[in-house]
């Protein structure tokens, strides 16, 4: 099932194209996102991107439509897309697996 357009345009929305700082490579491409807010809300971004300027971290195991889905919650959005019960099920591993809070 394609993602609602709301949820694909975070791909190419403001915050990762003028403040990403940090690019996702997942199983099945890239996605750049916001460093700083990763670092704020999961403990396993933070001490990793604490401790390195690295921009680019390996996320095995994870697709772009999952984080996609799971930006469309962290971000600043209005409103902010409800997640189905089916997406739900796709981002909880991915929130889970980066613990965040």
């Amino acid at each position: 099932m394609a993602l609602p357009a709301d949820i694909a345009a975070l791909a190419t929305h403001p915050l990762n194209e003028r403040g990403a700082g940090l690019v996702l490579q997942c199983d099945d491409g890239e996605l750049a996102v916001m460093r700083d807010m990763f670092e704020v809300v999961s403990p396993f971004f933070g001490q990793l991107l604490s401790s390195t300027e690295e921009r680019v971290v390996k996320v095995n195991g994870t697709t772009r439509e999952q984080w996609l889905l799971l930006l469309s919650q962290l971000y600043p959005l209005v409103p902010r897309p409800e997640l189905t019960p089916e997406q739900l099920g796709k981002v909880l591993p991915v929130a889970h697996k980066v613990a965040l809070t």
